[in-house]
């Protein structure tokens, strides 16, 4: 129950409604009712979405397997690493992710986020699915993503400040 208290304090922080990590959008099911063993989970993705260090350390098991695009590591450490360059590089991160499978220990998501590089201030929108194995704990134990980055103008920016990520429709053409 400790773990559900801190999501529900990070989605009231974050200012995140708990039903956008609940349902799903176009979709007609929706995540099982929030129980112990499903908050982990959602804090994964919380502590992702939000750019927390802190509680990313928190949600992954110490020998977490990781592979972003060509990057292949383990463990919490080389997953903050990996994280803190990430965000570095990856300014005005705008991110939404929608559940596209999940089962006992298993989720898959499929995601677009756009971020304007630091050093070269182009903005990028990445399209991409992950998926998520989860320990008995729940903390999360394998995590595998492809993603394909397209550079895109200001004005074909879809998340622009003050915009609901959920909100904008996306369209079949860009799953």
């Amino acid at each position: 129950m400790q773990r559900y208290r801190k999501l529900l304090l990070s989605l009231e922080l974050h200012k995140i409604p708990f039903h956008a990590v609940t349902t799903v959008p176009h979709c007609s099911s929706s995540l099982p009712s929030p129980t112990p063993l499903l908050m982990p989970k959602l804090f994964v993705l919380l502590s992702y979405a939000i750019h927390t260090l802190t509680a990313a350390r928190q949600a992954y098991t110490p020998d977490c397997i990781w592979r972003n695009r060509d990057h292949f590591f383990s463990g919490t450490d080389a997953i903050i690493d990996f994280l803190t360059r990430k965000w570095e590089k990856e300014k005005e991160y705008r991110l939404r992710k929608e559940l596209f499978a999940f089962g006992d220990d298993k989720i898959a998501v499929q995601f677009w986020y756009e971020f304007k590089d630091a050093q070269s201030g182009k903005w990028t929108r990445c399209y991409g699915l992950e998926d998520w194995t989860f320990a008995e704990d729940g903390k999360m134990r394998k995590r595998q993503m492809s993603g394909n980055n397209i550079e895109i103008s200001e004005a074909e920016r879809w998340f622009k400040e003050g915009v609901d990520v959920n909100s904008v429709d996306i369209s079949e053409a860009h799953w």
